[in-house]
């Protein structure tokens, strides 16, 4: 199996708390025992619920309370106040039936709010338009832990090989410690681990037929003036097949259809200083012109002049 791509984060306050009533013993004292049974339920439950993910809770033993309560906890949510309300709402009802069950304080305290869901947005992007991850991609991210006060986050997506999944580590190392700081968490170096039941980086083969059906798609939704979905279609051929050029340049096109022409400078930058000049440089750009007949008026000229100011400046 592949291994799961993990970014190391050591929490000043780590573990998440969650435990499915059947597997608690009502009214049982508390024990490191049923701390860890509790942790692990979390851990699961976040895996599988993407509301939860940027989620973080650290369960608590401590002396009962008037109420008899043995658990509390403190959590860290996203830093986005719409995100943070519907985390808060998801994780209100699951810590309301436990507490049927567990002696477990009903309001966590809210330790800390981190850029989470940023992380991912940008992450995503960055690995969508980079030149050297044709065939990558990250889908999401969720908090794991990995014993005492280690977490991982894990990111969810994809690769081709482990030369890419080492360059996304590095890439997600370097955004946790821009956007993250020196808040709640204290950044650590980043490990592998092994994948568990699929989720997480897992290392995929393209197909060929994958990608012409997506290419087809994008091209009917391109002729209909969907752009944006006519991108994401290009996106996923992309996937499947990232040494495609006219793929690469529907992308393009499509990117500036919607008005993201930064992000279609950056895919068109990468093409034109990787492509040779040489006879196999000629014939792919016969390829791309045939494919791009299409694509004609203003969109056809910002295309030219774009790709023409880039290639000056390789030139220079």
């Amino acid at each position: 199996m592949p291994s799961l791509l993990s970014n190391q984060v050591k929490l000043v306050a780590a573990v998440f708390a969650l435990c499915a009533a059947q597997n608690c013993v009502a009214q049982t004292p508390a024990t490191e025992e049923s701390e860890k049974r509790l942790r692990e339920e979390f851990v699961n439950a976040v895996v599988a619920n993407p509301a939860l993910h940027g989620v973080w809770v650290d369960v608590r033993r401590m002396e009962p309370n008037a109420k008899g309560n043995e658990f509390a906890l403190d959590i860290v949510v996203d830093s986005r106040p719409q995100i943070e309300i519907s985390q808060r709402k998801e994780l209100s009802g699951i810590i309301k039936g436990l507490a049927k069950s567990t002696r477990l304080e009903e309001e966590p305290n809210v330790i800390g709010r981190l850029p989470f869901r940023q992380l991912v947005d940008e992450l995503k992007l960055d690995v969508e338009l980079s030149r050297d991850l044709g065939g990558a991609a990250v889908d999401d991210a969720y908090y794991s832990d990995d014993g005492g006060d280690e977490v991982s986050v894990i990111l969810v997506g994809r690769v081709l090989n482990e030369g890419q999944r080492e360059k996304i580590t590095q890439m997600s190392n370097a955004k946790i410690s821009k956007l993250f700081g020196d808040s709640v968490h204290e950044i650590k170096s980043t490990k592998t681990k092994t994948a568990r039941y699929g989720n997480g980086i897992v290392q995929t083969l393209p197909s060929s037929e994958v990608a012409s059906f997506c290419f087809d798609l994008g091209l009917q939704r391109f002729t209909g003036r969907s752009y944006a979905e006519a991108y994401v279609s290009f996106t996923r051929a992309h996937l499947e097949s990232p040494l495609r050029l006219d793929i690469q340049y529907w992308r393009v096109v499509s990117l500036l259809g919607t008005g993201r022409d930064p992000d279609a400078k950056r895919i068109l930058e990468a093409l034109v200083e990787a492509r040779p000049r040489n006879e196999t440089a000629a014939n792919q750009t016969m390829v791309v012109c045939r494919s791009l007949e299409p694509v004609q008026g203003p969109l056809r000229w910002k295309l030219i002049a774009m790709e023409n100011s880039l290639f000056c400046k390789t030139c220079n």
